[in-house]
């Protein structure tokens, strides 16, 4: 008795349970780098501390890795700069602070006009005009671009 050889050739899932599948394999190591990766505020903190060591290679090691973890260090960082007993973490922070947001924040565009500091700006809903107001007491209205 021979079988059927197109038996041996079904595909493990049907055709229609591939696409979920493949969908979650291919994210799962996005998902468990992001969350991996991710540091925690006891970790920061401790990095932190160590930004005042009395070991210059340790010192320059924990600025390293706290640049590199960016952002969710910056809070930790501005709260050392302001709180820390230590000249050298409040120095090494405040460089630090500097050093992160200068790469994660960019000026994407640049408005002229007022003479003081601006304290607001309002957007309209349609997003094509912005009005903003100063410590120089004038209002300024600005078209965007689209």
């Amino acid at each position: 008795m021979v079988k059927n050889p197109s038996h041996f050739r079904r595909p493990l899932f049907p055709r229609m349970h591939r696409w979920p599948i493949f969908a979650v394999l291919a994210s799962l190591p996005t998902w468990v780098l992001a969350h991996a990766a991710r540091p925690d505020a006891a970790q920061i903190e401790r990095l932190i501390q160590e930004l005042g060591s009395l070991k210059f290679a340790e010192r320059q090691a924990a600025a390293k890795t706290l640049e590199d973890i960016g952002e969710p260090a910056v809070e930790a960082l501005r709260r050392a700069a302001a709180n820390s007993e230590d000249a050298e973490v409040r120095r090494r922070a405040k460089q630090l602070i500097k050093v992160i947001e200068d790469r994660i924040c960019v000026e994407v565009r640049r408005f002229q006009g007022h003479t003081g500091e601006v304290a607001c700006v309002v957007f309209s809903p349609d997003g094509r005009y912005a009005l903003s107001g100063s410590a120089d007491q004038t209002l300024r209205l600005c078209r965007l671009p689209k």
